[in-house]
Parts: C-alpha cells; sequence; structure tokens
C-alpha cells in the first residue's frame, strides 16, 4: 500500500511542477515573454528617391510578464540595413528595444525583405517595405489651403486670393482662414509662412516646421484692412522650406469709400434685409422695421414709396441716421392688394435703396 502511495505522489510531481507559475492551469501562473512589434504590421519607407537616405524605427517590447531574450536579428535580403546592436539582451516585462532600419536606395523599384528576431522563446519576423525612385520624383509639393472644416479651395505658387471689394467700414475683425498642406511624397523641413503687406494682419503664422508627407499646417489667418482708406490692397504670403522652391499667393483687394448704407431688420424676429437680399414675407397685420446705417456718415430719408402698392407704410420722415444709429417704421400689405412681389423704395439724400417684399 506505502508503495502504491509513493508512486501516486511521484506522479503528481512529474506532472504538475513544483514551481505553478509556469503551469498555464495554475492560478499562480505568469506568462513567459513575448516579442511585440510596434508597428505590428510592416514597416513601410513609402516613396523614396534614388541615392538619398532614409531611415525607419522598429520597436520589439517584451508584452509578456517574464524576461525575454533576444538572441539576434536579421533580414532576408539586402534591400535593407540594420543599424549595428548590441545582442544578446534581456527585456523586462514591458521594456523595449528600439532598432533603426535603413533602405538601400541604389537600386530603383518595389523592394522588400523580412525582418526577423531570434529570441529564446521562437523567432518573430514583419514585412519591411519601401519604393526607390529616380532623383527628383519624389519631393514635398507644398500648396496653400484656404477655408475650413473639411471644406478647401487650393491655392499654388503664383495664384491669387481676391477679397473682393467692401466698405472698411463694414470690416469688423474679418480674418480668413488659411492651411499649408504637403501633398508630395517627401516631408518638407524648416516650412515657414511670412504674410507681408502693410495693410494685412496675419495670426497665427509660423516658422521652422517639419509637415510629414499628407500632413497639413496648424490654421492661421489673414485679416484684411479695417479702417483705412480707399483703394487697391496688396499682400503676400510667401511659403519657404528647406527642400522646397518658394510658393508665393497673392493677397488682392479693394476698399471702397466709406459711406453710409442702410440695412432693413425685422424688429420681431431679428432678421436682416439688405439690397437684393432674399423678399420678406409681409401679413395684412402691421409690423415694425427697423432702418439702420451700417456704414459711415450720415444720411437722410425724405420718404418711401413701393413699385406696385402692394404695401401700406406708416412712417414720419425725415428720418437722420448718422453712423450706427437706426428708426423704425410700420409695414403691411394693403388691405385691396393682391398677393404677389413689391419693392419698397427708401428716398434719401444718397440715392434710392430698395428692398423686396412678398405679399400673401
Amino acid at each position: 500500500m506505502r508503495i502504491i502511495l509513493g508512486i501516486f505522489i511521484l506522479t503528481l510531481i512529474g506532472c504538475y511542477p513544483l514551481d505553478s507559475t509556469w503551469d498555464p492551469l495554475s492560478p499562480n501562473y505568469i506568462p513567459p515573454g513575448k516579442a511585440v512589434f510596434e508597428p505590428n504590421e510592416q514597416i513601410n519607407f513609402g516613396i523614396v528617391e534614388q541615392f538619398t537616405s532614409h531611415n525607419k524605427t522598429l520597436t520589439l517590447r517584451n508584452g509578456g510578464k517574464r524576461i525575454l531574450k533576444i538572441e539576434s536579428i536579421s533580414l532576408s535580403n539586402s534591400n535593407f540595413s540594420i543599424l549595428p546592436i548590441a545582442l544578446p539582451v534581456d527585456l523586462e516585462p514591458n521594456a523595449y528595444l528600439n532598432i533603426t532600419l535603413s533602405i538601400n536606395t541604389t537600386n530603383l523599384g518595389n523592394l522588400e525583405t523580412q525582418f526577423s528576431a531570434q529570441t529564446a522563446r521562437g523567432t518573430q519576423s514583419i514585412l519591411v517595405v519601401g519604393k526607390v525612385v529616380i532623383p527628383g520624383s519624389a519631393s514635398p509639393n507644398l500648396v496653400l489651403l484656404q477655408g475650413k472644416n473639411g471644406r478647401y479651395v487650393t491655392y499654388q505658387n503664383g495664384d491669387v486670393f481676391d477679397f473682393g471689394g467692401d466698405l472698411s467700414s463694414e470690416i469688423t475683425g474679418w480674418q480668413v482662414p488659411f492651411l499649408v498642406q504637403n501633398k508630395g511624397n517627401l516631408n518638407a523641413t524648416s516650412v515657414t509662412v511670412v504674410v507681408s503687406g502693410a495693410d494685412f494682419n496675419s495670426y497665427g503664422t509660423f516658422s521652422n516646421v517639419t509637415l510629414l508627407n499628407g500632413q497639413s499646417s496648424s490654421e492661421f489667418r489673414v485679416q484684411f484692412p479695417q479702417g483705412v482708406n480707399a483703394g487697391i490692397k496688396t499682400g503676400t504670403i510667401m511659403i519657404t522650406a528647406a527642400n522646397h522652391s518658394p510658393v508665393s499667393i497673392i493677397l488682392n483687394g479693394e476698399v471702397q469709400p466709406s459711406t453710409p448704407k442702410l440695412i432693413l431688420v425685422d424688429r420681431n424676429d431679428s432678421q436682416t434685409y439688405a439690397r437684393n437680399g432674399k423678399p420678406l414675407l409681409v401679413l395684412p397685420s402691421y409690423r415694425d422695421f427697423r432702418i439702420i446705417n451700417s456704414g459711415s456718415g450720415t444720411i437722410s430719408i425724405i420718404g418711401l414709396t413701393t413699385l406696385y402698392s402692394r404695401l401700406e407704410y406708416d412712417f414720419l420722415g425725415p428720418m437722420v441716421l448718422n453712423a450706427g444709429q437706426s428708426g423704425i417704421f410700420k409695414l403691411r400689405k394693403l388691405t385691396s392688394a393682391s398677393s404677389g412681389s413689391d419693392i419698397l423704395d427708401l428716398n434719401t439724400t444718397n440715392g434710392t435703396y430698395q428692398f423686396a417684399f412678398e405679399v400673401e
């Protein structure tokens, strides 16, 4: 009986090691070291030019819970090379080893190799790829993008951005957003943006930044002149880079002489209707409208008239408005009028202002 019991105990010891941390079925189990590549799919050098130098870093991390011995590393061919590194090395859990790879740009075409790391737990491999093209066919391609929220217009060297003609008295902090984008195959280094022109202000311009291929810069803004003398205003957005020819975008705009300008505001819903704007619906009951002088200087409203006699108004004139001032009058559909469109004329000392209405 004792002999049988001894054999049973020896059998148990043989099946289950005394150190249960190695037993996957044991609650004390600790996973062994594990080689993890970052990035974990492949190393891609992209498109590079012949006879140039390019490096990529591959990180080999111990993703296990025990020490992992890295015994050696190798490549399957000479399309790429490895910067010398001292091996073997023991990696503690979560410790990592950075490995620098270089692409051999002597030969043209699509290149690939298999990078392998031999560890105490076996061999781990990852694909390395790249394409070598003739000199000059792969380079940064810097362009200027104007817009925001994913809706942009592209400007290239020599193009003109036109601000259009506006009254200087109405321009209040009008800032136009721009971005620089690298649309090429190589990184653009030391990119700098300078806005010149005495009548233009810039905010958020930058210098000596690197734009990776396909990457866009942070946003910067250009402000059209405010409160300056009338006339044509010009400036330049100049984009320079260490490895790219200069990109020059011309800024162009015209500041017209400051004059009075009338706008109408429906006092009930604060909706503005300027000249040539969307027709405003008028009902049989009176509504209050505010006339605002949004320009500069003084204007006198002598009286109101309608083109098709479908509108009835309550206006006490003349109404004298300085810059920024407003006055109120009442407007409704004429009871006897048929439905349709009508034009309201504001007759002033500065000419006639017309506003479109729709009568029900």
